[in-house]
């Protein structure tokens, strides 16, 4: 990736409110690549880089990578060489989570899905060209409504798509056979923090027998054990109220562990209670190499 300056690539990283959480870690890492290519102050690039995991504090692979870069060899020599190892490693975790999701599905000609993970994109259409996959619902996404974006892509791939209101996943459940959704972060006892709208489709999912599945890397498993703090968010993409009414929104939401049937991750498909120890090894790993 060409970036002439990478700290305005991580200033610009930190107001991206449209990429998903591996996306914007594999951004986030090329910036950190440029930089250390270009040989800028370690002190700056950390600082820019705090600041991207601070305005995106819901996304754990984000903090993961602060603690990482904080721990790198040498600057900027072992550090770029470090960098370019970790950048490969997410990268191939994305692609093999991706390609697990969509072994998980095999067998579902029907989807739900909502937001935007690429992680997901690629499950399906994997799940479409190579399994049972012929139709996927997907919910609008408020706020964002990232779901749009979502169901264009689908639809360019060649895949059968319908865009559904939020407020109908709960009556449109029935007709799916799995939900599909991507994670910005994985809590260590196994809850997931993702786009709002997951924990109510666990919720409708469960209700009528239909399993939830999260597809995700195990750079998003939170290791310090500290959580997220959800906050009131922007409401972009609804309309303005009327005179004395105050619109309160959230872009991201917990589904607690139990309502979640697995993650499939590079490590394959695990139940939630199996995740923090495979994500554990894997940054030991990462921090050893």
């Amino acid at each position: 990736m060409e970036c002439e300056d990478p700290i305005e690539g991580l200033r610009s990283a930190a107001r991206d409110l449209q990429s998903g959480a591996s996306e914007l870690l594999v951004k986030v890492l090329d910036y950190l690549i440029a930089a250390a290519s270009a040989r800028f102050e370690r002190e700056t690039v950390e600082l820019e880089l705090s600041r991207v995991a601070s305005a995106h504090s819901e996304m754990i692979p984000l903090r993961n990578l602060l603690v990482i870069f904080k721990r790198l060899p040498e600057w900027p020599s072992g550090a770029y060489e470090a960098l370019v190892k970790l950048r490969t490693v997410a990268v191939d975790s994305r692609a093999k989570a991706a390609a697990t999701a969509a072994s998980a599905i095999r067998e579902a000609r029907s989807i739900m899905t909502l937001s935007r993970s690429s992680t997901v994109l690629s499950a399906l259409e994997k799940a479409a060209s190579s399994y049972r996959l012929s139709r996927v619902l997907v919910a609008h996404s408020l706020p964002l409504g990232e779901g749009v974006q979502t169901a264009a892509w689908l639809a360019s791939r060649g895949i059968r798509v319908e865009l559904i209101p939020d407020s109908c996943v709960g009556r449109f459940m029935s007709e799916v056979e799995v939900v599909l959704v991507g994670a910005d972060a994985v809590l260590a006892d196994g809850s997931l923090v993702n786009k709002a709208g997951t924990y109510h489709a666990a919720l409708a999912a469960r209700e009528v027998g239909v399993p939830l599945i999260s597809a995700t890397d195990l750079l998003k498993v939170d290791l310090s054990g500290e959580g997220v703090t959800l906050t009131s968010g922007t409401c972009e993409g609804l309309p303005e109220p009327g005179e004395g009414v105050k619109l309160k929104c959230s872009v991201f939401d917990l589904t607690p562990a139990h309502l979640v049937k697995a993650y499939a991750c590079e490590a394959g498909v695990v139940e939630p209670r199996e995740i923090f120890p495979k994500a554990r090894d894997l940054l030991k790993s990462i921090l050893e190499s």
